[in-house]
């Protein structure tokens, strides 16, 4: 099993409802790595059982369960990886048009 360092995570749980479908859901694995700007796809599972999900803590002597206060974070606002990479973009667009502005303003004030 290969340990990924990654910068974000993704888990997708996928109820499939369609005639035919080959399980009932489908989980997908998905991260963006630390050294390169990509979503890459690392597994993808299929199951007829509703997949748990589990939470814990480490702090370095015991590991224990944190429970429900996590997976209530787990909101549909939780984005994926797509939507924070959309909204990083949106960030610089808005840190570049200050770096404009700033600009003009300077050459407005030496003019």
């Amino acid at each position: 099993m290969p340990v990924i360092d990654s910068k974000y995570v993704e888990i997708e749980i996928q109820e499939q409802t369609m005639p035919g479908a080959a399980r009932h859901y489908c989980i997908s694995v998905k991260f963006e790595p630390t050294e390169h700007k990509s979503l890459e796809i690392q597994s993808i599972l299929l199951s007829d059982f509703e997949p748990l999900i589990k939470w814990t803590r480490d702090n370095g002597r015991t590991v224990t369960q944190i429970g429900e206060e996590k997976i209530a974070e787990l909101s549909p606002d939780k984005r994926d990886i797509a939507s924070l990479e959309n909204d990083v973009r949106l960030y610089q667009v808005e840190v570049d048009q200050l770096r404009q502005e700033i600009t003009e303003l300077k050459d407005a004030k030496n003019n």
